[in-house]
């Protein structure tokens, strides 16, 4: 599929209105370097969104499920991965503009 982060974000529009509470949703290659679309569209809108819970990386990919609300420390979980995933970003940037 489209990886670019208008790709992601025309499947996201498209999907994501359509999961029921407790649905799961499996975004691929949102850990993968080379495509940062995936990545950022689960960032936003599932890490760092209310409606998704139990945010984790199974290989290259990220999944949740659909929830009416979460949890403080699922909050914090979402947080903490869409961190990360922020950082995977700041990380490719530096390798292209400080090269030693």
């Amino acid at each position: 599929g489209d990886h670019s982060e208008t790709g992601a974000e025309q499947d996201a529009a498209a999907w994501f209105p359509r999961l029921i509470e407790g649905a799961t949703v499996l975004l691929h290659d949102v850990v993968t370097a080379s495509y940062t679309g995936p990545r950022k569209v689960f960032r936003r809108q599932v890490c760092w969104s209310h409606g998704f819970a139990g945010v984790r990386r199974i290989g290259s990919m990220g999944v949740a499920h659909r929830a009416a609300q979460r949890s403080r420390s699922e909050a914090l979980r979402g947080t903490v991965a869409g961190f990360m995933l922020y950082m995977l970003d700041v990380k490719r940037v530096l390798r292209r503009v400080w090269k030693p």
